[in-house]
């Protein structure tokens, strides 16, 4: 088995797959940057089996293992609407990668199913490192009208919200609920709530995939979506401040 990284850089990719092309492996599993790659469009009209895990495939006719991004997203924000939060504010990683589209997608679909109003100012896209959800949030807040819950859809990025919410004293005051767990987030107070995937689910289901196509399964492109999970800690349960009558 070889393995390499293409640290969610397009041309990083193209030349990881090269490599491994001329080193003859008999099938791949790519978690695709989401940019056109014409080698992995070549390495699919040569006949080399190929599976997608993670994200969805640029190159159509490509087996697929993905998590329920949009679902899990949309679980989180009708379980705080359920406590009565109306002001929800979103942050989300680079519009270039599919899961944070998808993502985004689940969160604006909750909103309007459920008749919840979202402000540009609340909603905040192309955030990509800690530091980033940090400023990000501490700006959410910084305006005459804030979130009363926040849902931040990649680990890093909840981090930074949290020390954003920490730095600003309301941790325990605004909801928070973050996309993929992290370590220590049931340690901290209160406890983060998260929707869970599970990337060793992913990773089982990707090789299954691969190794039937290896065993001469030549049937139709799968498309498997696994389910999240909501894990209730204790940030995403915080209600939203009572308003004087």
């Amino acid at each position: 088995m070889l393995a390499g990284s293409s640290d969610e850089e397009p041309e990083r990719e193209r030349e990881l797959l090269g490599v491994l092309r001329t080193r003859r492996v008999d099938g791949l599993i790519v978690v695709p940057t989401g940019a056109p790659d014409d080698e992995l469009e070549s390495a699919h009209r040569d006949g080399t089996p190929i599976v997608c895990v993670d994200r969805a495939s640029p190159v159509p006719g490509v087996d697929t293992v993905t998590a329920d991004n949009r679902g899990g997203v949309a679980g989180a924000v009708r379980a705080l609407h359920a406590l009565g939060h109306r002001r929800i504010g979103f942050v989300a990683d680079h519009s270039s990668l599919w899961t944070a589209r998808e993502r985004h997608e689940g969160f604006a679909a909750a909103m309007a199913e459920l008749g919840c109003r979202t402000r540009a100012g609340w909603v905040r896209r192309d955030v990509h490192t800690e530091d980033a959800a940090r400023a990000a949030v501490t700006g959410m807040f910084g305006a005459a009208t804030a979130p009363t819950a926040v849902v931040t859809a990649q680990n890093w990025l909840t981090v930074g919200a949290r020390r954003a919410l920490v730095d600003l004293g309301l941790h325990h005051t605004v909801a928070h609920v973050g996309f993929d767990d992290f370590p220590l987030a049931d340690m901290l107070d209160p406890p983060v709530s998260v929707i869970a995937q599970d990337p060793a689910e992913l990773g089982r289901r990707a090789a299954l995939l691969l190794l039937s196509r290896l065993d001469g399964d030549s049937g139709p492109a799968e498309t498997v979506t696994l389910p999240t999970r909501y894990i209730a800690r204790g940030s995403g349960e915080l209600p939203p401040p009572v308003r004087p009558s």
